[in-house]
């Protein structure tokens, strides 16, 4: 059973590398932003650095009726606080979500360097539309994590490959007996 041992090895740093990768994509997925309250305003607490994400939401319910909005209307202001410090907030409209709670655009980011709380506010916003926001350690980290899922993909496929030859008895070759 010597000749199943490479493969099995291959097979277990591939579930290594992929599993943090799937769980993470998972946790993703079923996160739910925080909304702004009535006063316009939302907290988020980090636990590491990252980014903060302001959301819009294109199509939901507000008060029992359906709102769709194709754009961000101009003339919103988003401030950013971390305890009495003011915060730097750019623009992005990179990134688009559905959920279940419908569907919601990325209008502004704010680089969370500092673990702690975080106070974003909203002034001069339509009244009937719905604002979120949402952590995430970036792009860097989400691009790291593909790699890592693609190198243990990768370590699957080989082990496959590696279990197939030993099945046929082609790898590894034994050697004749005297």
């Amino acid at each position: 059973m010597k000749r199943y041992l490479f493969a099995t090895v291959a097979s277990v740093i591939g579930l290594v590398l992929c599993f943090p990768v799937v769980k993470s994509i998972y946790a993703f997925a079923s996160e739910s932003p925080v909304l702004f309250d009535a006063e316009d305003r939302a907290a988020i607490v980090t636990t590491e650095p990252g980014e903060i994400t302001v959301w819009y939401f294109t199509e939901t319910m507000v008060e029992g009726r359906y709102t769709r909005f194709e754009a961000l209307p101009d003339g919103i202001v988003v401030r950013a606080k971390r305890g009495a410090v003011e915060l730097p907030v750019r623009i992005d409209k990179s990134m688009t979500v559905t959920q279940s709670d419908g569907e919601r655009k990325s209008a502004f980011k704010i680089a969370a360097e500092q673990v702690g709380e975080y106070e974003i506010s909203l002034q001069d916003r339509p009244k009937d539309m719905r604002f979120a926001v949402s952590f995430g350690k970036g792009i860097k980290t989400f691009m790291m994590g593909l790699l890592q899922f693609g190198l243990g993909a990768l370590c699957l496929v080989l082990a496959a490959v590696l279990f197939v030859l030993a099945a046929a008895n082609i790898y590894p070759k034994k050697t004749p007996s005297k």
